[in-house]
């Protein structure tokens, strides 16, 4: 099978003629109701499972912020552990 591109937005138009399994991303023909690669079975048209921008990138900038709070907050605790443990205390 040609590895050609998928553009969303030719799908949306109605012009791709194949669109990324979910499974395997492979090529599937839009019309197919089955993988060719993997064998995934699909209940209706393999053009009714395309992504959609929306969400294929909220969760990762969702996820990005997520991880950056946690590294703030190790960071955070980790200046103060040291800072608890090195400085000098009330007498």
């Amino acid at each position: 099978m040609a590895k050609d591109s998928f553009k969303l937005s030719d799908y949306r138009e109605g012009k791709a003629s194949t669109v990324p399994c979910p499974r395997c991303h492979a090529l599937v023909p839009a019309a197919g109701t089955m993988c060719p690669e993997c064998g995934l079975h699909f209940r209706g048209q393999a053009g009714d499972f395309a992504p959609e921008a929306d969400k294929t990138r909220k969760p990762h900038r969702a996820m990005r912020i997520v991880a950056i709070l946690i590294l703030v907050g190790v960071a955070l605790a980790i200046v103060i552990g040291l800072a608890l443990t090195f400085l000098p205390g009330p007498r």
